[in-house]
C-alpha cells in the first residue's frame, strides 16, 4: 500500500489531538511521546523511529543532556507504550566510530 500522509513532528509538537496519519516519524522515543503517537495513529498507521543505539549499556551525554540506550531497552519502551515492532534495521555503511544507527517500525 502506498504511503497516504507522512508527519515528521517533534516531541514539542506531539499531542492527542487524532490526526490518523499513516506514518509519524518522531525524533524522541520515550514511552509517554509514543504513547501519544499511538493515540493519534490511523489502524494500519506506522511510527518509525531511527536512533543511536548502544550495545552494552545506556550512554548519557551531559553535553547535550540526550541519552543514548541499548536496543533492548529501545523494545522495552515500544513495549510499555503498546506498540508492536513491525520491522527493525541497522544502518548500513556508517563510521565505526560512531554509535550504530537503526530504524524501528511500530504499529
Amino acid at each position: 500500500a502506498a504511503l497516504q500522509e507522512l508527519h515528521k513532528v517533534g516531541v514539542r509538537e506531539v499531542n492527542n489531538d487524532p490526526l490518523h496519519p499513516d506514518e509519524v516519524v518522531v525524533a524522541n522515543s520515550r514511552c509517554e511521546v509514543l504513547q501519544r503517537c499511538k493515540i493519534g495513529l490511523s489502524s494500519d498507521g506506522l511510527i518509525v523511529i531511527k536512533d543511536n543505539i548502544t550495545k552494552t549499556a545506556r550512554d548519557f551525554d551531559a553535553q547535550d543532556s540526550s541519552s543514548t540506550r541499548t536496543g533492548d531497552e529501545m523494545k522495552a519502551i515500544f513495549s510499555r507504550a503498546g506498540l508492536t515492532l513491525v520491522q527493525e534495521k541497522q544502518q548500513t555503511d556508517f563510521p565505526q566510530d560512531l554509535y550504530p544507527v537503526y530504524m524501528y517500525v511500530l504499529q
